[in-house]
């Protein structure tokens, strides 16, 4: 059967479709699951007397973390009910483009509590960061995004935004499992990776710790014939304190997720630390994961660890200094974090308040929590460590200036 035959053929069968629902009654399940056999079975058939359908019929498909068995009788509905709402030339030719190409536009969602932007977000290589209102309007987005999906444990709230990846995906087929075999699936690290690292360029480039909660994906072109969404996964994690959700530099997480990308490893221990800093409750928890990130940035490569204070404040000063003022001011906050963080590892307690933080200790925290995003961010906008020798000495001229405000 050619293309024009098949557009009728779904066309009358949508429209058996719509009596089928006009005398259904409604008992919540999805709309497709009361089209009957007999509306289904025509068309079905139709299908498979297409040469270029019927290859792929009874073969096995493998999407990320899911699979199954293609069956065009069994797929047929799906095809119907989306023609309910589509036109039906425009989905049969989408068909007839997978059957050829096997590809399909995927979209992976992965909710995230934590971050806020009020418009897309675009990162790069099709990963963007969105806020609900633009994802596709299916059944998941509707639970994951609900404002009751709240994690049990009592720390959090409902997801406040996303980072997707949308793709075209070139789906393989092999033959069925044997019985009692169970289907390949696909998992994707370096996508999950990927995702890590747009949700450290979000971290950075606000002042939150967003946390990853459900994903899912959605199957975007019109003539797949299956489901076009599912596979959901990830849920809640160990109870954490998840800030409330902060707006996001747009130009600077594009430029650090980039950055991070092509440094895949090197960063991740501190943004780790800092990260975990922006969740904890006490002065002594926060200083350590700083004081801990400092040292791990500024100590990276050196064997020689006498006098670390120094060694740490100094390159600091200079590492973000834009002048001499600038670099004194500098070298103390490193210093006085640093020192934070060895009284509440050797004692387990938080400083008084006095002359050492006549501001306060929650702003000198802030004030820990800024620097310390500064040293990781101008280390990934360069791309690599300085030589730290020629850094101290004034003379690595190919780092400038801090590129963004730690006061």
């Amino acid at each position: 059967m050619n293309r024009d035959a098949l557009v009728v053929c779904l066309r009358a069968a949508a429209d058996s479709a719509r009596r089928d629902l006009s005398t259904a009654v409604n008992d919540g399940r999805a709309r497709w699951a009361y089209v009957s056999p007999g509306t289904v079975r025509p068309f079905g058939n139709a299908l498979l007397s297409n040469a270029s359908v019927a290859e792929l019929n009874g073969l096995w498909y493998t999407l990320p973390y899911q699979g199954g068995r293609l069956d065009f009788q069994t797929a047929a509905i799906y095809l119907i009910e989306r023609a309910l709402d589509h036109d039906a030339g425009e989905i049969i030719d989408d068909l007839l483009r997978f059957v050829s190409t096997r590809t399909i536009e995927l979209i992976s969602v992965r909710a995230v509590e934590g971050i806020a932007v009020g418009s897309p977000l675009e990162l790069s290589d099709g990963f963007s960061i969105v806020p609900p209102p633009a994802l596709p309007n299916v059944a998941e987005t509707k639970m994951v995004f609900s404002p009751h999906n709240a994690p049990k444990h009592g720390w959090g709230s409902p997801p406040s935004a996303a980072i997707v990846l949308r793709e075209t995906f070139h789906v393989p087929f092999c033959e069925p499992p044997k019985r009692g075999e169970s289907g390949q699936t696909l998992y994707r690290a370096e996508v999950e990776l990927d995702m890590e690292y747009a949700l450290w360029a979000a971290t950075l480039a606000s002042e939150g710790a967003p946390e990853f909660r459900q994903g899912y994906d959605v199957v975007a072109s019109c003539g797949w014939p299956g489901m076009t969404s599912g596979s959901m996964r990830g849920g809640e994690t160990f109870p954490v304190l998840v800030p409330r959700a902060r707006p996001v530099d747009a130009d600077l997480a594009r430029k650090l997720f980039h950055q991070l990308r092509k440094q895949q490893g090197k960063l991740d221990l501190a943004m780790s630390k800092l990260q975990a800093s922006r969740r904890r409750n006490s002065f002594a928890e926060r200083a350590v994961d700083l004081g801990t990130c400092l040292e791990v940035l500024l100590m990276h490569e050196s064997t020689n660890n006498t006098e670390i204070s120094y060694k740490i404040a100094s390159r600091a000063a200079w590492l973000l200094g834009v002048d001499g003022p600038d670099r004194v001011a500098i070298f103390k906050r490193a210093r006085d974090l640093y020192n934070a963080r060895s009284m509440a590892v050797h004692s387990g307690m938080a400083p008084k308040e006095g002359k050492n933080y006549p501001e306060g200790v929650e702003a000198a925290l802030n004030s820990y929590d800024k620097l310390c995003a500064a040293i990781i961010i101008k280390i990934a906008l360069q791309g690599r460590w300085p030589d730290w020798i020629k850094l101290v000495l004034n003379a690595e001229e190919s780092f400038g200036p801090a590129t963004i405000d730690i006061n």
